[in-house]
């Protein structure tokens, strides 16, 4: 069965990740774990042996200093979904692709989002 861990500082399905705090809830059947995008030390978050990373994040998020959270995650190998929620330029996707280095890591699975 797949483990599921949300990233985000944004509310999903009624539920809000939360700073320093590996929390869970129910979607279909599946438990998703969650935590705000902040600085998350990997070693914590390896002992969990997750089998996905689910980020849902805005343009702003990847294109600041707050990639520097994200960051540690992407030399893992396993699944990551980027969710990037909100209108962009195109310019501005190709930068994010760049950063998360899409066009070489076949682990990282992008999705542009506008709502």
């Amino acid at each position: 069965m797949k483990k599921y861990f949300l990233i985000s500082n944004y509310k999903i399905l009624n539920h809000r990740p939360e700073i320093n705090k590996i929390d869970i809830f129910k979607y279909k059947e599946y438990d998703m774990w969650t935590c705000a995008l902040n600085e998350i030390e990997p070693f914590i978050i390896n002992t969990y042996d997750f089998s996905e990373y689910i980020f849902i994040l805005k343009p702003k998020d990847i294109l600041s200093s707050t990639v520097s959270n994200i960051i540690p995650f992407l030399p893992n190998k396993k699944i990551k979904h980027f969710v990037i929620k909100g209108s962009i330029s195109i310019r501005e996707k190709q930068e994010i692709l760049y950063i998360l280095n899409a066009d070489l890591d076949l682990s990282c699975k992008i999705y542009f989002s506008f709502t």
